[in-house]
């Protein structure tokens, strides 16, 4: 699980270049914007959380069905459509005209969704069901908390 915080664009400077960001105009009114006089890389971070670019999409959870597994709404899921869901693993599933996030349990009664909420009991998907995994979660950016 990763932790974030809202950020548009996040440069990386070197250790060495960073004295001029230590000092501001005594009216506090100048604060120097990194890269403005120094060139930086910038992290792509998609390149390492994406494998498959093409079938990978990002969702902001809105639901507290996984909240005992520290999965929050406002949470950021990236979810890939190319990995194979596999029991135990969380999906995002269309289920019944909803979208939710469930962890997939195979048995050999059929599939159960599993919630880590005591809130939201199992739910046996029955083949006359609305069902379908629309990806697995590959990784969380976990918003950072309070305090």
């Amino acid at each position: 699980m990763i932790v974030f915080e809202a950020f548009h664009t996040v440069p990386i400077i070197a250790l060495r270049d960073m004295d001029p960001y230590m000092f501001i105009e005594e009216d506090g009114s100048a604060f120097p914007i990194p890269g403005e006089d120094y060139h930086f890389v910038r992290l792509d971070l998609s390149l390492a959380l994406i494998k498959n670019p093409g079938s990978t999409f990002f969702i902001q959870l809105t639901e507290d069905t996984m909240e005992e597994e520290g999965l929050l709404p406002g949470d950021i899921l990236i979810v890939d459509r190319a990995m194979e869901p596999r029991s135990g693993a969380k999906i995002i599933a269309y289920l019944e005209g909803a979208f939710t996030i469930r962890q997939l349990q195979f048995s050999e009664e059929g599939i159960i969704l599993l919630a880590a909420n005591p809130d939201f009991p199992p739910v046996e998907v029955e083949p006359d069901m609305e069902f379908d995994i629309w990806g697995v979660v590959r990784d969380v950016l976990a918003q950072k908390g309070e305090g």
